[in-house]
């Protein structure tokens, strides 16, 4: 039964993922990751909800709601200061500089406890990684 759940998670994952502006631009392989590390944990989580001799069919209202849960709320989509996720800052900087950009760069931060320090160590992160 998990197999059967985690596939269709998966599925559904890709099709949400597809939809999200969060991924515009990322890498296919990254998405694919991203849909699998999204599959696993809502599998896990509907595992823990339903119960195991429920008929497939019952289920898949669960299994959208998980997966929606873990992309709205789950550790791939979580906002981290600047510096501290996934994004290669040094490619990313370097593709700026290739295209001739040396511009401003906008520093955003809504979430966590205490966005303004977030906002000072972005600015000196990014001042250490522009030079």
């Amino acid at each position: 039964m998990f197999a059967r759940i985690r596939r269709a998670c998966l599925k559904k994952a890709q099709e949400m993922l597809d939809e999200e502006p969060a991924v515009e631009g990322v890498d296919d392989s990254e998405i694919a990751e991203i849909a699998e590390e999204v599959a696993e944990e809502a599998a896990e989580d509907v595992i823990e909800q339903v119960d195991p001799d429920a008929p497939f069919e019952e289920i898949v209202d669960e299994i959208e709601d998980a997966v929606e849960d873990v992309i709205e709320e789950g550790e791939a989509f979580r906002e981290v200061p600047l510096g501290e996720g996934s994004v290669n800052w040094d490619a990313y900087l370097a593709a700026l500089d290739a295209i001739g950009y040396h511009g401003f760069l906008t520093i955003e931060r809504e979430v966590g406890d205490d966005p303004a320090a977030d906002i000072g160590l972005a600015i000196r992160f990014l001042q250490e990684h522009i030079g």
